[in-house]
């Protein structure tokens, strides 16, 4: 949103996106973009950032509201970034909701979480109408997924492969 009188614009970020937009405030002009590419080229001669190359290097990723050029922020989820003459300020309308992990300590543990929850998944998905399909990549994960299926009682159970030729999958999910 922009207002003309105020010399103030806010950007707005959806609050279930992990998708945010680039913006750069410099002087009296605000440059947005969703794409950085696009921001580099409008800003022309833009600055690396030492902190978001650091990031970037170390992390895999940039870390908002970091990104890889200078002065450039990235909107996170439910923000509210409102850009004014001499003045950025940022508000947030939504946070995600943060889980806390349980820790587990000994592998027994690590495996008896898993068989809960992947327990728990196959019975949610079984339990609706139909028959419960599962596609067979000859894969130890989509074997397990069929062991848990018949362990609570699915019922019948759709199974299928899509294998092309030369690749070993057909045979080994048979």
């Amino acid at each position: 949103a922009v207002d003309p009188a105020s010399r103030r614009a806010s950007l707005v970020t959806d609050r279930n996106s992990h998708y945010g937009a680039y913006a750069h405030c410099s002087d009296s002009r605000l440059t947005v973009s969703n794409s950085l590419l696009e921001m580099v080229r409008t800003l022309g001669g833009a600055q690396l950032s030492n902190y978001g190359v650091y990031q970037l290097f170390t992390l895999k990723v940039n870390l908002d509201p970091h990104c890889v050029l200078e002065g450039v922020r990235v909107t996170g989820p439910g923000e509210i970034h409102t850009y004014g003459l001499r003045t950025q300020r940022v508000e947030t309308y939504y946070r995600p909701v943060q889980f806390d992990a349980d820790v587990l300590r000994t592998p027994a543990e690590c495996v008896a979480a898993l068989d809960e929850s992947l327990d728990k998944v196959c019975r949610k998905r079984a339990s609706g109408p139909g028959v419960p399909a599962l596609m067979l990549s000859g894969g130890i994960d989509s074997a397990a997924l069929l062991v848990y299926l018949s362990k609570i009682g699915a019922g019948e159970v759709h199974t299928f492969t899509y294998a092309m030729q030369g690749f070993p999958d057909h045979e080994l999910a048979e």
